[in-house]
């Protein structure tokens, strides 16, 4: 097996595989508004940034999504049998372009769990801005971090952080059902939901970045849902009028400054320089906090 003991332990979590809305990048100012709780459920989990950034678990944890590649990755990850054979294959796996047409292939023609597990995780980490459609999607790169491409050094701070993935999923119960089912399913005045849909689509560019969209219509139905829950919830988003119930009925609002990376990344784009980013990709972040008067403490 290849030693990864030179392979520098990233400074931050990172989740599995880079992910279309993912909140990696603001998920340390999420967390804090997580109340305390005995149940935590992320019904819309993708690739669960902000569980990834909790500093302890809750005694018990739920990751769901409807795209059952994620979920399939996640339990890869999990099983142990599984997880050894993912291990040693990713750990040898190169950030090239040859692996990323690959793992195309895979996803367009294969039914195997342990083959998409591993096209699904090099796809989606080897592509631009995390997208895995077509060999166009390949990411690269002309700056260097730690003597090589700057790509290349994330891929293998992703293997390096293999085995905590592993450890911190056997913990977790991973399912793959309807999201507003789940919270019925596991609404208690003890759970904790982040509640992370897919963006409104008239609040953004790409109207096919899911293989599950949403409509209007769910995101109504999730508000009056949420409106009637026993248990506490944090929903991110960006702000729109299908929201405003939940501040009406005394919900908190907290706004973050942020940046949205997919059209940051964008080729074509001329997003580049310092600040460029910020200046012309600039988003507002919202969350709507129920029980938010009390911080969980760790």
């Amino acid at each position: 097996m290849l030693p990864l003991d030179h392979i520098a332990t990233p400074a931050r979590p990172m989740a599995p595989c880079q992910w279309y809305g993912g909140k990696g990048n603001i998920a340390n100012r999420i967390v804090p508004l997580l109340p305390p709780g005995q149940v935590y459920v992320e019904p819309y989990c993708g690739m669960a940034s902000v569980f990834w950034h909790l500093p302890q678990p809750y005694p018990v944890e739920v990751l769901n999504d409807l795209n059952g590649d994620i979920v399939n990755l996640f339990r890869c990850l999990q099983d142990p049998e599984r997880f050894e054979r993912f291990k040693h294959r990713i750990t040898w796996t190169l950030y090239s372009l040859d692996e990323f047409r690959r793992a195309l292939e895979i996803l367009k023609t294969s039914d195997d769990p342990d083959e998409r597990a591993w096209a699904f995780f090099v796809a989606h980490n080897q592509g631009f801005s995390g997208r895995a459609s077509k060999e166009g999607n390949w990411s690269r790169v002309f700056v260097s971090d730690r003597s090589m491409a700057h790509n290349t050094n994330k891929w293998r701070g992703r293997i390096k952080l293999l085995q905590h993935w592993h450890d911190r999923l056997t913990r977790v119960q991973i399912d793959n059902r309807d999201a507003l089912e789940v919270i019925r399913y596991w609404d208690s005045e003890k759970t904790v939901f982040y509640i992370d849909p897919p963006y409104i689509l008239g609040t953004r560019v790409d109207g096919k970045a899911y293989e599950h969209e949403c409509e209007d219509e769910h995101h109504q139905q999730l508000v009056e849902m949420l409106l009637g829950i026993e248990g506490s919830a944090v929903l991110s988003g960006y702000d729109n009028e299908i929201y405003h119930k939940l501040e009406d009925a005394g919900w908190e609002r907290h706004e973050f400054h942020t940046v949205c990376h997919a059209a940051a990344k964008r080729r074509g784009s001329k997003l580049r320089g310092e600040g460029a980013a910020m200046q012309h990709a600039a988003r507002t972040e919202v969350c709507w906090v129920k029980g938010g008067r009390q911080r969980r403490l760790f």
